[in-house]
């Protein structure tokens, strides 16, 4: 029997490209089942296995090793499981000790099994690749594979016994797209190689052949990417949010203030992370075959947020959500305000297959936010108690104050006449 170990949806993207990863012990042995969450993915998932021979090909010069995949069914494939270190992990920890030759050895080491290839050639610009990217200026010296991995940032490669496995590719393309872009990508999305001082950095990309007019080139080519893979509601403070980089916007008013940064999670799993520079949120997302409580973050500053909607829908049920947990200091009708900087709501999953949450931020970041909730607190219990003052006159009137005399109810200031 099946059991799965791990479960990761990819479900903030288009339809065709949503899928879930999974690692499965099935029958002692670990595999990875990839499948499409929409039947428009299908194809999306089933191309692995028709590149996979392609890339061993290609790479057999740089001495990488391609993981095994298979078809299940038409909407699943099966993966090998790859256990080992990834080129991820071993960077990091160079960077996290400070030992930063040793991080240029391990970079240089993966670049030159790639422009050592013999299957590298000039690149030619071409149809394909303008309708992916667009019109994008680049420098003339640039290289590319006929087939191009996309996806070769460091996390997808995993040392296993000496060997380096491609463990991921998912974002192949029959085309030319420059390897300098692809590079430029694996050091992109590395959080703690951005965090590292410009000099340090600019000395990496210039030892992989990328120049500053080619950086900003292909951060437009990025955006272009994830656009491709998410649609027109992609921001790209995503990519800024994961990598630890700051980003700005302007307001209405013309004055810089910080994105809005959101995330839901799964129980542990996170299934969104983004940003916005707009003060109403609205998230709607596939949580099917999941079962643990739904864990939204609205920011990372306190405030006073207005959750408009929170629903779940089973089939054609729909219902409001249950909120079974939370930091709000306190609630007026549908206005939540936050004191720490990290507000949270935890709402019941009952078996949903998706969920829609609208909200928005009325006052984000006030130093002010904790008298104020005092003062708000203050005066509700000033209204609690009147509205209960109010209601026992209520009664008693009902009652007859004759009647309170004849139960043995003595009311001070009322004399029986």
């Amino acid at each position: 029997m099946d059991k799965v170990i791990f479960t990761k949806y990819s479900n903030q993207r288009r339809k065709e490209y949503k899928i879930a990863t999974s690692i499965i012990d099935r029958g002692g042995t670990r595999y990875v089942d990839k499948w499409a969450l929409c039947r428009e993915g299908s194809s999306h998932v089933q191309k692995m296995t028709v590149f996979k021979d392609e890339l061993r090909s290609l790479y057999s010069e740089s001495d990488f090793l391609v993981a095994e995949c298979s078809v299940i069914d038409d909407n699943t494939i099966e993966m090998e499981y790859i256990s080992g270190e990834t080129l991820e992990s071993i960077i990091n920890e160079c960077i996290l000790n400070k030992q930063l030759d040793d991080m240029l050895a391990h970079i240089k080491e993966f670049s030159s099994k790639i422009y050592s290839n013999s299957n590298l050639k000039a690149f030619v610009d071409n149809e394909n690749f303008r309708n992916l990217f667009g019109d994008v200026n680049l420098s003339s010296q640039l290289q590319a594979f006929d087939i191009s991995n996309v996806d070769m940032i460091f996390s997808n490669f995993i040392y296993n016994d000496q060997s380096l496995y491609i463990i991921d590719y998912e974002w192949v393309f029959d085309f030319q797209i420059p390897i300098e872009f692809i590079m430029f990508r694996s050091l992109f999305h590395n959080a703690l190689f951005q965090s590292l001082n410009k000099s340090v950095k600019d000395n990496v990309y210039e030892l992989l052949g990328i120049s500053k007019n080619d950086i900003t080139a292909f951060k437009e080519m990025e955006y272009s990417f994830q656009k491709y893979i998410k649609g027109d509601n992609y921001s790209f403070a995503e990519i800024y949010e994961e990598i630890g980089q700051e980003l700005k916007v302007l307001n209405k008013e013309g004055i810089v203030s910080d994105f809005i940064k959101y995330s839901l999670y799964i129980g542990e799993e996170k299934i969104i992370n983004s940003s916005t520079g707009q003060a109403d949120v609205n998230i709607s997302v596939s949580i099917c075959g999941c079962c643990d409580n739904i864990i939204l973050y609205l920011n990372n500053k306190n405030g006073i947020y207005k959750i408009r909607r929170a629903i779940g829908i089973a089939g054609e049920k729909q219902e409001n959500l249950t909120i079974v947990n939370n930091n709000y200091e306190l609630e007026i009708i549908d206005d939540y305000y936050f004191i720490d900087d990290n507000p949270m709501i935890v709402y019941d999953n009952k078996g949903y297959d998706s969920v829609n949450i609208e909200y928005s931020v009325i006052e984000p970041d006030n130093k002010l936010l904790p008298n104020l909730v005092e003062a708000l607190k203050r005066e509700k219990d000033k209204m609690d108690k009147l509205l209960l003052h109010e209601n026992e006159l209520d009664f008693y009137s009902k009652i007859g104050v004759n009647n309170l005399y004849k139960i043995g109810v003595k009311l001070k200031g009322v004399s029986k006449k």
